[in-house]
């Protein structure tokens, strides 16, 4: 018979795997209870980072009574906020490409400007700048980024008083100057401070407008407008001077014509009209000022004219003359005189700013100008005379001077050499510019419509003698002492002449002349007649009796544009007062043979 084990014995007999038994089932507990811990932190980690995610894209975060743990990590919410900002990251490429895009638009609108935009830095360096502003720099935009605005802009080694940068940056305020002069150019400038979140001064933005062209145009009408005041006065002056100063010449002419040939009352006599004859030369002058007083122009050969008027204004003097004149050069139309005046005043200038001896040189050559040209001139073909001296120089503030009346730094000058060179010039529809650096000379630039050389005109050369005169001559003046002594000149060269005070009377006499069969051969008449009919309205009343009339306009004032295209007012010819007796004769002959 089998015995069965004691269950009391059998466990009394195991207390030691018992007592390791419960020490593992401590131990599992305790890991389980850390692992519990641990799991929990996870998910306060996870609910966490999920909430932080959560936040960023705006959403509200997740309470543990909303969604418990165990919800949460079946929902995968990281996953699905990584799906989230893959989108995000998605949009936000899509974004930065609209920029770009936006940002080189802006760019090409930056550059293509039609004005200079420079931004600086608080420190006044320049941070960028666009197109436009590399040309008023002259250098390219990365040259001068980083560099000071004094240094860049106006070339100096400190700022200058009136910096209207250090004027944006301390105001905190939008500043303006207006006519900033930098590297020969005039600009009006806005400066305009950029602010930061917290009101202050991040950056200035400079924009400049090229107002070169506007300011010379001012300048110029305002050149002009003095001159045309001055004119008034002077043409007037002159006007009575020349009707004076005819009346003395031509009877001096008389006195010369009658007089012994070889006895020295001739001698005197001719004395007397080159000294007329200069005087002349003066009331050309203030001619020049006259309002609407146009040159009588004429084909001539510029460089001819030029070369021979610079030669004798230098006739003894230190200074040697040298120039540079193509052979091709187009011919133009002028006032030989006028601009032979002003030729001579530049050389002179020249002379006298150079007393210890120097080289003046004259070049010519041929331009055209379009409308994109910022000279205020026509477009079109011009010569270019360039006149330069190595002397003194003009200073700065005076440059803008030189041109107007009285205007002078010269101990024994007038100050009416250079207005009346640019009133001349200006009446020939040129312009004339100057340059100046104090030390190193000056240049002055002067432009003369050109005319086609394939339709250039033959001028040919007027003799002196005095030819024997036939025929019937009318000669209307209001100064009776001028009206006699073109009638005793005339008279004396064998024509027979009648004489009139006014327009009427004179298309009374030509009438009376025409009922007798006795027709008038040619008028002469004088455009001005105050308070009477002058020349011009006489010529057409006389054309309407007798469309064949020859008629000469004769004036001691240039401010009718008679004599100046005397053709289109049905003329012949033109006698200027005072003028020679060989040219009236020459004129008068000419017009009888036609």
């Amino acid at each position: 018979m089998s015995s069965q084990p004691d269950p009391a014995f059998e466990f009394a007999g195991s207390s030691t795997s018992r007592e390791t038994l419960l020490a593992e089932i401590n131990r599992l507990h305790a890991e389980n209870v850390e692992l519990k811990q641990q799991q929990q932190q996870v998910f306060l980690y996870i609910r966490q980072k999920v909430d932080q995610m959560l936040g960023v894209i705006g959403t509200i975060p997740l309470k543990p009574e909303e969604l418990d743990d165990e919800t949460l990590i079946e929902l995968d919410p990281i996953g699905i906020i990584s799906n989230s900002f893959a989108q995000i990251v998605e949009h936000l490429h899509e974004t930065n490409e609209e920029l770009q895009i936006t940002h080189d638009e802006l760019q090409a609108i930056f550059d293509s400007a039609p004005i200079g935009i420079i931004v600086l830095d608080v420190k006044l360096q320049i941070l960028t700048c666009n197109q436009n502003a590399e040309k008023y720099l002259m250098q390219e935009c990365t040259d001068v980024i980083g560099q000071k605005c004094h240094k860049a802009i106006c070339q100096k080694e400190s700022f200058p008083d009136d910096c209207i940068c250090l004027s944006v940056l301390r105001g905190g305020a939008t500043c303006q100057k207006r006519g900033w002069l930098i590297k020969d150019r005039y600009y009006d400038v806005i400066g305009t401070p950029l602010l930061n979140v917290g009101g202050e001064v991040s950056s200035v933005v400079l924009v400049y407008v090229d107002v070169t062209t506007q300011r010379r145009l001012g300048q110029e009408m305002a050149r002009t407008l003095k001159l045309e005041s001055l004119g008034l006065l002077a043409g007037g002056l002159a006007h009575d001077f020349n009707n004076s100063l005819a009346a003395i010449l031509q009877n001096v002419t008389l006195a010369r014509l009658h007089s012994d040939p070889v006895g020295k009352v001739k001698n005197w006599l001719e004395k007397t009209e080159n000294a007329a004859f200069k005087a002349q030369h003066l009331t050309k002058q203030l001619l020049t000022f006259a309002k609407g007083g146009m040159p009588v122009v004429q084909e001539v050969a510029i460089d001819k004219l030029v070369r021979e008027t610079a030669s004798f204004a230098l006739s003894g003097s230190n200074v040697q003359c040298v120039f540079s004149i193509p052979q091709d050069l187009w011919p133009t139309r002028v006032d030989p005189g006028q601009i032979d005046q002003v030729v001579r005043n530049l050389i002179i200038n020249g002379d006298q700013a150079m007393p210890e001896g120097g080289k003046i040189e004259v070049t010519c050559r041929n331009r055209f100008f379009t409308e994109n040209d910022l000279l205020a001139i026509l477009p079109g073909n011009y010569v270019a005379l360039t006149i330069s001296d190595n002397g003194f120089g003009i200073s700065p503030e005076n440059l803008d001077k030189i041109f107007d009346p009285y205007f002078t730094t010269k101990e024994e000058g007038n100050g009416l050499g250079l207005a009346i060179s640019h009133a001349i010039i200006s009446k020939h529809q040129g312009n004339i510019v100057v340059k100046s650096e104090l030390g190193v000379g000056t240049s002055f630039e002067i432009f003369l419509p050109a005319i086609d050389p394939t339709a250039s005109e033959t001028v040919e050369p007027s003799g002196a003698q005095l030819p024997a005169g036939s025929g019937r001559i009318l000669v209307m003046d209001d100064e009776e002492m001028v009206c006699e002594a073109t009638a005793d000149l005339l008279d004396f060269l064998g024509y027979s002449i009648s004489t009139a005070a006014d327009g009427r009377e004179a298309l009374r006499l030509y009438q009376e002349a025409l009922d007798r069969q006795e027709p008038i051969d040619i008028v002469i008449l004088d455009l001005t007649v105050p308070g009477g009919m002058g020349g011009e309205e006489c010529l057409r009343e006389l054309r309407r009796l007798d469309p064949d009339v020859v008629g000469i306009a004769t004036s001691g004032y240039c401010n009718n544009p008679v004599m100046s295209n005397y053709l289109d007012y049905g003329f012949k010819g033109v006698l200027p007062k005072p003028c020679k007796v060989e040219k009236m004769a020459q004129l008068i002959e000419e017009l009888l043979k036609k």
